[in-house]
């Protein structure tokens, strides 16, 4: 009777000992699991966030890319018609004031046809944004055809913006050395009153 008295206690106790450890065991292997699928879950929800703005930025930079390095304009019955979304020209534009310290709004953007003020032979074309309160900004087109495309040299373009008096400080362009140079002519604008900046696009 002691003997299994004895063997019932033993077995009782290793009965015990094995549950506690098992117990044990699951309870830590747990706590390092949820640990592990917090940081697993944290970890990939600002992997999602992140890839998700990037991904963003990127459909808008390939937005972008498309609607400036495609067709902006065509002429139609010697008329000049932007063909893009002018909406998205225009924010674009702003955005380039802003970063020069010109923060406005555009009220009209337009595509304008000029004759270099040194060459009456020479016919450049370009888009205009203007505020209608002396502030324009501009950016060289080449026409192809009737199609009217970004004009780039060697990859690069810029913006030419004119801020003066109302009435004056508006583009013109010479031709120098086979290349249209714009600039803020004064018009009617003290020299004081009128300012060029360019900015790379």
């Amino acid at each position: 009777m002691w003997y299994l008295s004895r063997v019932t206690q033993l077995n009782y106790i290793a009965m015990k000992n094995y549950l506690l450890k098992t117990t044990a065991f699951f309870a830590v292997a747990l706590a390092a699991t949820g640990c592990s699928n917090d940081a697993t879950v944290s970890d990939i929800d600002m992997n999602n966030s992140t890839s998700v703005l990037s991904d963003e930025q990127v459909a808008e930079d390939m937005n972008r890319a498309y609607y400036w390095q495609s067709e902006i304009g065509e002429e139609v019955n010697g008329e000049y018609i932007i063909t893009a979304d002018v909406n998205l020209l225009k924010a674009d534009l702003e955005e380039v004031l802003a970063n020069e310290g010109r923060p406005t709004t555009l009220q009209d953007v337009f595509i304008t046809g000029m004759i270099a003020d040194n060459d009456p032979t020479d016919k450049g074309f370009f888009l205009i944004g203007s505020d209608k309160n002396g502030q324009t900004i501009s950016l060289q087109l080449e026409k192809v055809d009737t199609k009217f495309i970004l004009y780039s040299d060697n990859g690069f373009v810029k913006t030419v913006s004119c801020d003066g008096c109302v009435s004056g400080c508006n583009l013109s362009y010479l031709l120098i050395n086979g290349k249209r140079v714009a600039y803020c002519q004064e018009n009617g604008c003290s020299e004081y009153d009128c300012s060029k900046s360019e900015s790379s696009f």
